[in-house]
């Protein structure tokens, strides 16, 4: 008795039987090959293909668009100039961190927040966190040590607040 996959596929193919279009490897229990022989194979799989272009113009876009214009600066250009050069497990470590919520991603790599354990160990974020952190050292005023009130440096009327 065939089974309701095999009948599907037979009207689909007007009524060729399923056999006929496929080689006899392709489907267990022909050409001799039992669904248990197939299952138990020690044959190693193919090694995994290179990462296509597709793959790669897929994660430029992610970077470049995320609906948060300060990632969309951060990770785009980076993405722009390092994933090109990328190998598989560095284009993996990039997909693993473009799947992080943006307001988490942004605080993480601005310092606001400690990420995960597993975002620190991602090269990629380690890469990304350390330029930003160099850029803000480079330009942003100083900052308030952790647990100091921040100041306001101007009143209302656009006075300095230390009286000059």
């Amino acid at each position: 008795m065939a089974s309701p996959l095999l009948r599907t596929a037979s009207r689909l193919l007007g009524g060729a039987s399923l056999r006929s279009w496929l080689p006899s490897s392709a489907v267990p229990g022909i050409g001799g090959v039992g669904a248990s022989a197939a299952l138990s194979s020690t044959t190693t799989p193919p090694p995994p293909a290179p990462p296509s272009s597709s793959d790669l113009n897929a994660l430029l876009y992610r970077a470049r668009q995320r609906g948060f214009l300060e990632l969309d600066i951060l990770l785009g250009r980076w993405a722009e100039q390092h994933a090109a050069g990328l190998d598989a497990p560095g284009r993996a470590a990039l997909a693993d961190l473009l799947r992080a919520e943006n307001p988490d991603l942004f605080a993480w790599l601005t310092g606001q927040a400690s990420p995960p354990p597993e975002v620190a160990a991602n090269p990629v974020f380690t890469s990304i966190a350390g330029g930003v952190t160099a850029r803000l050292a480079a330009s942003a005023a100083p900052r308030a040590a952790p647990g100091v009130a921040w100041k306001k440096g101007w009143d209302d009327k656009g006075m300095p607040m230390d009286g000059k």
